[in-house]
């Protein structure tokens, strides 16, 4: 019987935690074309990945509340967003725009 009651304790656990998780997820594109294995990073956290070959991006463990996201990518301009990071995935698809010299 103890056991029984562990095992669901734990899986109520899991589940709790899991509906407190939040997510960035979206897709990079410029004007013509999407911008593959462009920079997304969370500012003042540990936070970053790059774009895979279509654009897309998925950051997990985001801390909740209002954050600026870092873009870039070579021959783009850099781009910074203030978004507000609420609990689930946060889906923030980004437009860069491209450099003229």
């Amino acid at each position: 019987m103890r056991i029984v009651f562990y095992i669901v304790l734990i899986g109520c656990m899991l589940c709790f935690s899991a509906s407190y998780t939040q997510a960035i997820k979206g897709n990079v594109i410029s004007k013509s074309d999407v911008v593959a294995f462009a920079n997304i990073v969370v500012e003042g956290f540990e936070l970053g990945v790059a774009a895979d070959e279509n654009g897309d991006y998925f950051i997990d463990s985001v801390p909740l509340g209002k954050r600026y996201i870092i873009v870039s990518s070579v021959g783009m301009q850099d781009k910074r967003l203030y978004v507000d990071i609420k609990n689930g995935i946060n889906i923030i698809d980004i437009k860069l725009e491209e450099l003229v010299y």
